[in-house]
């Protein structure tokens, strides 16, 4: 008796059909939900899919290393900075009030000095890692972009705004999601993680603000927000692999590519 091959996990297709395009297998049929695909040949495809592949070879697992150690780093620097913490939110708060009233930034009290050691680890360690985690990761971002583009993906955002719209105040809360969400086709399921990881990317920046105030009340308080933020970057180390290997895998599929056993067979077949 002949075992039937298992079905290959619902995603992204080239169109059984024949037409230039995706067509989502929800695991069991066929949909209607057909999304066409074309190729930029001012910008060869095979070079864009290439250049990707490279950014997510370096960002995962290195750049998520680098992320973590900067991350668990930093929260033990604040354990033992809290009375500076402290000192700095309470003169941030004593600026403001003067600059208000009119006084001047020379009237203002000399700003706390912080720890020698705990600055030059923060300054020449953390920093540094931070820089380059957050560059791999950007890398990948703006290389994806570039093949979801050329593939025919729709993208709200311009690749290179999609990078510089980190650096935007407000902006930087929303629209990195939104380059993110546009390196998948609509409906695909990645787009979930990508919503849920970003929502924690958020949260580890607030948490960082709010590591500040709560230095005023206990160094209690110092160590849930750093304890909160290790918590995060666990949740993203685990989320992001899956989302990266979601859109290499899928521009590759769209490119005509073979990829991984399980997507090589035609789903229905």
């Amino acid at each position: 008796m002949t075992v039937p091959k298992p079905s290959p996990p619902r995603g992204w297709y080239a169109d059984p059909a024949g037409a230039h395009a995706w067509r989502w297998w929800d695991g069991e049929r066929w949909t209607d939900d057909l999304h066409a695909f074309s190729t930029d040949r001012s910008a060869p495809l095979t070079e864009s899919l290439a250049a990707e592949r490279r950014a997510a070879r370096r960002l995962v697992p290195t750049g998520l290393v680098l992320v973590a150690v900067a991350v668990v780093l930093g929260s033990v620097l604040r354990a033992f900075d809290v009375t500076w913490l402290s000192a700095t939110w309470h003169w941030f708060g004593h600026a403001v009030t003067v600059l208000k009233q009119g006084g001047s930034a020379s009237s203002l009290p000399p700003a706390p000095v912080r720890n020698q050691a705990i600055s030059v680890l923060a300054t020449f360690v953390v920093l540094p890692l931070e820089v380059v985690a957050v560059v791999m990761v950007l890398s990948f971002q703006y290389r994806a972009a570039l093949a979801a583009k050329a593939l025919g993906l729709p993208q709200r955002l311009n690749p290179v705004f999609g990078v510089i719209s980190w650096f935007i105040p407000l902006a930087s809360f929303i629209l990195p999601w939104v380059a993110w969400s546009d390196l998948l086709p609509r409906s695909h399921p990645v787009r979930r993680q990508v919503l849920v990881a970003w929502v924690v990317v958020v949260g580890i920046r607030v948490l960082s603000l709010a590591a500040f105030g709560a230095a005023t009340v206990s160094s209690t308080l110092v160590g849930v927000c750093s304890a909160a933020q290790i918590v995060g970057v666990g949740i993203i180390l685990r989320l992001l692999p899956a989302i990266v290997t979601a859109v290499v895998d899928v521009h590759r599929i769209g490119a005509g590519e073979p990829i991984s056993p399980e997507h090589r067979a035609t789903p229905g077949t």
